[in-house]
């Protein structure tokens, strides 16, 4: 539990700060092709940011509490104010449901998926520069295989939301973790590789030794998510909307 909190604070601490840096350049970068690459990428990471992150950071609080077990239920451990708190970044600035809607609808149907090919293509440079490291090759592997699934499931899915608006309701959610997923793998490959760099040449002390650690927990425990998530996204939207509204 205290692995799992820590892998998805790390890396989504990453991902914010360099999210954070591309709204710095899509405003004051003097080349307008710079400006105009980093306002892709802040739009289409924008509700994936918001809603992967805070899904996760509730999800985190709450195995806090798990941790200090009947304790953590009790004023005086604090955690339960923490998870009132946070709980709260799930609904600001839009649901998280709604991001996900957001995303498939505006940021990959809209153009088509030439944002996401932008991302995509900024993820592979990072394995291709890493591609030799055998501490690392798994992890690349993995990530690459995703990437190519994501890539198929995106033209599967703008095929199909043509005739079934419905798609985007039924698919938004796993369709941003998915993509969450591999932002947040994107991130862990770039600390690891720095990390794991440092260690080879003796400049290491328990800091980089505790990034190596955390990055093998979060690809063996956090990344499999995706195999839901790939799976329930490519589902037809005919299950979700089978209901009548009056039997709810």
């Amino acid at each position: 539990m205290l692995l799992t909190q820590k892998a998805w604070t790390e890396g989504t601490r990453a991902l914010a700060y360099w999210l954070a840096l591309q709204v710095d350049r899509s405003k004051a970068h003097p080349r307008p092709q710079v400006r105009q690459e980093a306002d892709d990428l802040v739009s289409l990471l924008t509700p994936v940011l918001k809603a992967f992150a805070t899904d996760n950071g509730y999800a985190s609080t709450t195995l806090a509490q798990q941790v200090m077990g009947g304790w953590g239920y009790l004023d005086a451990s604090g955690v339960h104010q923490y998870i009132r708190d946070v709980r709260v970044g799930q609904i600001y600035e839009g649901a998280n449901g709604i991001q996900g809607q957001d995303l498939l609808r505006r940021k990959i149907l809209g153009d088509r998926g030439s944002r996401l090919r932008k991302f995509q293509d900024m993820v592979r440079g990072t394995l291709k520069k890493n591609d030799m490291h055998p501490v690392l090759r798994p992890w690349i592997s993995q990530t690459r295989t995703l990437c190519a699934r994501l890539d198929a499931l995106t033209q599967r899915l703008l095929n199909r939301a043509e005739s079934h608006p419905d798609q985007i309701g039924a698919s938004g959610h796993s369709y941003l973790r998915v993509l969450g997923v591999l932002a947040l793998t994107w991130q862990w490959i770039e600390m690891a590789s720095i990390a794991q760099r440092k260690i080879e040449a003796g400049q290491s002390g328990t800091f980089e030794s505790a990034k190596m650690v955390t990055a093998r927990f979060y690809f063996a425990h956090l990344f499999p998510e995706v195999e839901h998530h790939l799976l329930v996204a490519d589902q037809g939207c005919d299950t979700v909307m089978a209901l009548d509204a009056v039997l709810f």
